[in-house]
Parts: C-alpha cells; sequence; structure tokens
C-alpha cells in the first residue's frame, strides 16, 4: 500500500511527464540538481576561503594601536614595494625609518616622501642587511 506522499509525489511526476515528455523532464531534473549542487559548491568553496583568510588580513587601525608618533622601519625603501610601503605609511601617519644599501638612494626618497607628506619624520639607515 502506497502511502499518501507517495501518492502525491507518483502524481506530480506523471502530470510532468505527460507535459514534457520523459526525456525532457528527465534532462530538466537532472540539469535542476546539477545546478543546485554547484551553487551549494560555490557557496561552500566562499565560504572556507572567507573563513581561511579573514585573519591574515584583519583590518586593524595601526595608528590607534601603535599611537600617533610611532615608527615604521621599512627595509628596501629606495625602490619598488619597499619604497610604495614607505609611502603607505607616511598616509596612514607614520613617521618612517628608511633602511638601504645606497645613502644617495635613501635620501633622494625621503626628500620625495616629505614633498608629498610634509607633517612626519623620515630616518634613513644606509645598512646592508644582507650582511649581517
Amino acid at each position: 500500500m502506497e502511502s499518501k506522499n507517495t501518492k502525491s509525489l507518483s502524481l506530480v511526476y506523471r502530470l510532468m511527464n505527460s507535459y514534457y515528455g520523459e526525456e525532457t523532464l528527465k534532462r530538466k531534473i537532472l540539469l535542476t540538481l546539477g545546478g543546485l549542487s554547484l551553487l551549494s559548491l560555490l557557496y561552500k568553496f566562499v565560504r572556507t576561503f572567507y573563513f581561511l583568510t579573514r585573519d591574515f588580513f584583519p583590518k586593524r587601525n595601526l595608528i590607534q594601536r601603535y599611537g600617533k608618533g610611532s615608527y615604521a622601519v621599512v627595509t628596501g625603501a629606495t625602490g619598488g614595494i619597499g619604497k610604495s610601503v614607505a609611502f603607505r605609511f607616511g598616509e596612514l601617519g607614520f613617521n618612517i625609518v628608511l633602511i638601504s644599501r645606497t645613502e644617495d638612494k635613501l635620501k633622494e626618497t625621503r626628500d620625495w616622501i616629505l614633498a608629498q607628506l610634509p607633517g612626519i619624520d623620515v630616518r634613513c639607515i644606509a645598512a646592508d642587511l644582507g650582511s649581517i
């Protein structure tokens, strides 16, 4: 003896089958289930990526944490990424200690930063940290 739910599902299946045809109905059901499965996997991937990366890139106010007038030490600060990082710390309100091997480039970088951010203190140290 069939239960009431089984009879209802059987009736729905028969009605849809008569309207769409058996092959088309199976295809639509499989496509729908496949799409829902892909959406579920995408959601799980995004959620996992968020939980793994949220602690690596915390949103902190560094000035509140370390105080106004704190110094940020940047090595390799005369070009490329180091120069950009030093400038960004200056924009945030940090004073900067630039460390690089070439004193001329250090003075040039210090003058460039002070021209754009006159309210900060920039100090230079010429040293080759690779030989320590």
